[in-house]
C-alpha cells in the first residue's frame, strides 16, 4: 500500500512537470525533441500512475490479489470462481475445542460450522446482477439455498459487495438458528440445555483467491467465526461429554497443539491426519 502511494504521487508529479512542458510549447518556444520525450515519458508513466490508482482503492487484501491475478493472466474476467461463504462456532471447554465429524465422508474432525443460507429471492436478483451459477463440485446439494456458487471474477466485487449489505456479522443475524440447525437438528447438543445461547462475533476470516486441487477450480473462501459464551450449565454439560472423549464418537474435543497439528503426533507415533486443516481458525488470531 505504501509503495503504490509513493509510485502514485511521484507519478503523478512527473506527469504533471512533463504536461506543463508540452502546454508551454503552444507559447513558448520550446525545443521539438524535448516536448517530444515528455511525450512518450508521459505516455509511459500513465499506465503506472493508474495501476497504483487502482491499487490504492483495493482496501482488502482478496481485491489486491484479484487484481494481480488478472494482471498477470493468472485468471481472466470470465474464470469462473467457486464462492464459499460459511459461519463458523468456536466452543472452548477449558483448554480444548468442540469438534464435529466432517459431513462430507472426509474422515476428519472440523470446528462446526453452516454455510450462509441465501433466499429464493436473493439468488434470483445474483443470477440476474451477477451470473451465478451452481456449484457443480458439491453434488449432494448443488445450488439451493446457500452461499456455495460459481461466479465470474468480472462479477466478484459486486458478488462481494452484496454479500455484505445482505449480512450483518456484528448484529449476528440468524446465528442462533443456524446453531440451532446444526448442533441441534443433528442432535450433537441436547435442546433442552442448548436451546438458548450467548455469543460474541471474533473475526471474518477471507481467503484470496486460490487454485483448489480438491475441487479443480479457483475459489474464494469467506469464513465468519463467533465464540459461543456457554453457560454453567451448558459447561458442565460438555465437561461429562469430555470424559469420554474418543475419536469413534460423534464429536471430538481437541486441544490447541492437536489442532495446529491437525492431529499427528510424533512423540505418540500418531502420523495420521484427523482434524481438518480449516480447524486453525480456532486458534488463529
Amino acid at each position: 500500500m505504501k509503495k503504490d502511494k509513493i509510485l502514485f504521487i511521484s507519478s503523478l508529479v512527473a506527469i504533471f512537470l512533463l504536461f506543463a512542458v508540452v502546454i508551454s510549447s503552444f507559447f513558448f518556444e520550446v525545443n521539438e525533441s524535448i516536448v517530444k520525450l515528455s511525450c512518450t515519458i508521459i505516455g509511459l508513466l500513465l499506465p503506472a500512475a493508474v495501476n497504483s490508482f487502482l491499487n490504492l482503492m483495493d482496501k482488502m487484501p482478496w481485491q489486491t490479489y484479484l487484481r494481480f491475478m488478472l494482471r498477470k493472466k493468472i485468471i481472466t474476467k470470465d474464470t469462473e470462481i467457486r464462492i464459499s461463504f460459511s459461519m463458523f462456532f468456536k466452543i472452548r471447554v477449558d483448554e480444548t475445542y468442540f469438534l464435529i465429524p466432517n459431513i462430507y465422508g472426509i474422515s476428519k474432525f472440523q470446528i462446526p460450522g453452516y454455510t450462509y443460507r441465501m433466499s429464493n429471492d436473493e439468488r434470483k436478483f445474483l443470477i440476474k446482477t451477477c451470473k451465478i451459477s451452481a456449484d457443480d463440485r458439491m453434488k449432494s446439494k448443488p445450488f439451493k439455498d446457500d452461499y456455495r456458487v460459481f461466479v465470474k471474477s468480472k462479477y466478484l466485487r459486486k458478488f462481494m459487495q452484496r454479500f455484505g449489505e445482505q449480512v450483518d456479522v456484528e448484529k449476528g443475524e440468524n446465528v442462533e438458528n443456524y446453531f440451532y440447525n446444526l448442533f441441534i437438528v443433528n442432535k450433537y447438543l441436547p435442546e433442552d440445555i442448548f436451546s438458548k445461547i450467548n455469543f460474541f462475533y471474533v473475526k471474518r476470516d477471507i481467503v484470496p483467491i486460490r487454485y483448489s486441487h480438491f475441487f479443480d477450480c479457483f475459489e474464494l473462501l469467506l469464513r465468519d467465526v463467533y465464540e459461543i459464551e456457554l453457560s454453567d450449565q451448558q459447561l458442565d454439560y460438555m465437561r461429562k461429554l469430555k470424559q469420554n472423549n474418543s475419536r469413534t464418537n460423534n464429536c471430538y474435543f481437541a486441544t490447541k497443539e492437536q489442532i495446529k497439528t491437525q492431529g499427528v503426533s510424533y512423540k505418540d507415533a500418531q502420523y495420521e491426519s484427523f482434524i481438518s486443516e480449516h480447524t486453525r481458525l480456532l486458534i488463529d488470531d
